[in-house]
C-alpha cells in the first residue's frame, strides 16, 4: 500500500512539475531577453533604443 501511495505521488508530482515549467519557462525567457536587451532565441535587438532593466521590472 505504501509503494502505491509513492508510485502515485511520484507520478502526480512530475506531472505537475512539468506543467508549471511551461507555464514558468516564456516568462523567464521574456524577462531574461528584457534584462539583457536582445531577444534570447534569436540575438535580435529591438527596434528603439529603450532597454528594461531588472529594478524598472519590480516597479
Amino acid at each position: 500500500m505504501l509503494l502505491l501511495g509513492y508510485i502515485w505521488g511520484r507520478r502526480f508530482g512530475i506531472r505537475e512539475g512539468k506543467r508549471l515549467g511551461q507555464s514558468q519557462a516564456p516568462l523567464e525567457l521574456r524577462r531574461a531577453s528584457l534584462e539583457r536587451g536582445y531577444c534570447l532565441l534569436c540575438g535580435e535587438r529591438p527596434k528603439t533604443a529603450e532597454v528594461y532593466h531588472s529594478s524598472l521590472l519590480m516597479l
